[in-house]
């Protein structure tokens, strides 16, 4: 496997938050091209034929930036099929990601672990061995962490302090595989102005629990219940540099994957790309002083 020094970052709007018009869809991946992106998660949730189309679409107006196709397991293993997949992935020349949320619910359910390895060791039999697409599973679960050891790329978990992070995925690490963080990020000039926008952006709840301890698991990283996401959700909120500062501080503990999962805004990625990613590359070249 390729050893990484630097850290990725891949973008992920909401699926029913990011129009699904192949125009736009186009401009905002220029956009995250342009601003340093990885990947870009496809919009299209219920149907991923409709994914992979729209993925197509994009790939021919890009040069290099990936699509994550799929969302939660129900919805790939109910729609995705073998041969389309398989002529997407050739026609993107290998631009492809499939990512599956393999959740609590989903792991609880019973025979879900093995229809889940099932699916995975049959997609990579359509594939050369030595061409494959990268396969990413996203949750918090053991089952989670078993399926990305065994079958995947890349494990997803949700941003949390950085020791807990390390201790959660050091058996994945330890087997080679990579892990990475899901969070939104609110940045701006100050702290305050990020906090400000946050208070519209964010669920209720952020204004009700600004001010608690136990919802700011570092200084500058929120986790709280988002209204349009399952579950909890994490924002890293705060100046440019105090989140690019946040961000890399994850590097130490052998985290180099950042899945931002946003609302559809190219102000929110411009401020994202052009601002938060800059810092941390500078960072990394010792540009700008990390302590």
């Amino acid at each position: 496997m390729r050893l990484e020094t630097s850290i990725q970052f891949h973008w992920s709007p909401l699926p029913d938050k990011c129009s699904r018009d192949a125009a736009q869809f186009v401009d905002l991946c220029r956009c995250a091209e342009a601003s340093g992106f990885e990947s870009v998660h496809v919009p299209v949730a219920s149907d991923l034929s409709d994914a992979l189309a729209l993925a197509i679409a994009a790939g021919v107006e890009t040069n290099h930036i990936k699509f994550r196709i799929g969302w939660n397991f129900e919805e790939v293993l109910r729609s995705l099929f073998g041969r389309k997949m398989k002529e997407a992935w050739v026609t993107l020349q290998g631009r492809l990601i499939f990512h599956m949320n393999f959740d609590s619910e989903d792991a609880a359910r019973n025979g879900r672990l093995e229809q889940a390895t099932e699916f995975m060791t049959n997609c990579r039999c359509l594939f050369d061995q030595l061409e494959v697409p990268e396969f990413d599973i996203e949750g918090e679960t053991a089952e989670a962490a078993f399926l990305a050891i065994k079958h995947a790329n890349r494990l997803w978990r949700l941003a949390n302090r950085p020791d807990q992070i390390y201790a959660d995925a050091l058996p994945v690490l330890h087997f080679g595989k990579r892990v990475g963080l899901l969070s939104s990020v609110i940045a701006r000039e100050t702290q305050q102005e990020a906090l400000d926008v946050a208070a519209t952006l964010l669920p209720s709840n952020f204004v009700e629990h600004r001010e608690d301890p136990s919802s700011w698991p570092t200084p500058y990283l929120w986790r709280g219940l988002f209204s349009d996401w399952p579950g909890k959700s994490a924002a890293f909120v705060g100046s440019f540099e105090e989140v690019a500062r946040s961000i890399h501080a994850f590097k130490k503990k052998g985290i180099l994957q950042f899945l931002i999962r946003e609302w559809s805004d190219k102000q929110e990625m411009f401020c994202s790309g052009a601002r938060v990613l800059s810092l941390v590359r500078e960072m990394e070249v010792g540009r700008v002083a990390f302590e």
